[in-house]
């Protein structure tokens, strides 16, 4: 049982100071701190696209400023869960960004996963999201050996 302030004054110092030192190392804890301009769209059906001010680095890899990203490819009825820039933002450019450079789908989405890790995504939406990337490089791979089209393939 707990007599003075004290134990909850330092419970609440200790919590800051790892919080502190989580922001040190993901600066991109907050999807709002990634600096970048918003591009609308012509018209309705377009697609919003984002524009770094900054470069990105995270897991050893580096998006350069000025890279364009229309961030999570999600669909509108999954929005409400998976928002297009929700927490998981740098993870969904690094892959936009590795895809257009060639990376390939199996790197891009190895480096998707590894960057959710490093942002501190767990458990089922670590899992949904790189499961849901994977399943959308499959079907493009499918689109294009169809002669549909497909993307970075």
């Amino acid at each position: 049982m707990r007599t003075n302030g004290s134990t909850s004054t330092s419970t609440r110092a200790r919590a800051r100071e790892v919080a502190d030192q989580r922001r040190h190392l993901n600066p991109y804890e907050d999807y709002f701190s990634v600096p970048m301009d918003v591009i609308l769209p012509g018209n309705w059906r377009g697609v919003v696209k984002y524009r770094l001010h900054e470069d990105v680095f995270i897991a050893g890899y580096r998006v350069p400023s000025g890279f364009a990203t229309d961030g999570a490819s999600t669909p509108r009825w999954a929005w409400p869960v998976f928002p297009p820039i929700g927490r998981y933002l740098v993870a969904a450019i690094v892959h936009d960004h590795a895809l257009e450079n060639g990376l390939g789908w199996d790197t891009s989405n190895a480096l998707f996963k590894l960057v959710l890790q490093d942002l501190g995504i767990r458990g089922w939406r670590r899992h949904v999201l790189h499961g849901a990337v994977v399943l959308h490089g499959k079907i493009q791979k499918l689109k294009a050996a169809l002669g549909l089209g497909g993307h970075y393939v």
